[in-house]
């Protein structure tokens, strides 16, 4: 009963969205002052959904180039969300077209809808044609955090 009112309230949080709540500015996800933004990927996984602008949501996952690597950052506007970053250590020289995201809804679908919206992104880093990197950012987890500890208050 509780892992049924879980995943409801998990739908229900991304249903109605969050926007707005969460604007804070990258501050702990500044790049280097060498580093050179190679790729911005920004989406509204509820825009087809809500009816008030003020209830957007963004997630944004943006790459840059440093010395000795890449910067991986996400960010978002959501409550629900947690900016993040990761760094891939290369050597290899990336361009924007050796970096893709792929957006994903918590069952893994890529096409979404009003009850399955993205929430996942899945980046893929490539250099000479191979991948060197690919990794899962969830824009979610703070929402099933949240609703775990409500269920389970300490």
């Amino acid at each position: 009963m509780k892992k049924q009112m879980c995943m409801f309230l998990v739908f229900v949080f991304l249903l109605v969205g969050c926007g707005g709540q969460n604007d804070k500015a990258d501050n702990d996800m500044k790049p280097d002052l060498e580093a050179n933004l190679l790729y911005e990927n920004t989406i509204s996984p509820n825009e087809k959904y809500v009816e008030n602008e003020a209830d957007l949501v963004y997630y944004t996952v943006k790459v840059y180039q440093e010395t000795g690597g890449l910067l991986v950052t996400s960010h978002s506007n959501s409550a629900f969300s947690k900016d993040m970053q990761y760094e891939i250590e290369t050597d290899a020289e990336i361009t924007k077209e050796d970096v893709s995201v792929q957006w994903q809804t918590l069952s893994g679908e890529t096409t979404d809808s009003q009850k399955n919206q993205f929430g996942l992104a899945v980046v893929t880093v490539s250099a000479e044609g191979a991948v060197i990197d690919q990794r899962v950012i969830s824009f979610v987890g703070g929402a099933v955090e949240r609703i775990a500890d409500a269920v389970n208050p300490q």
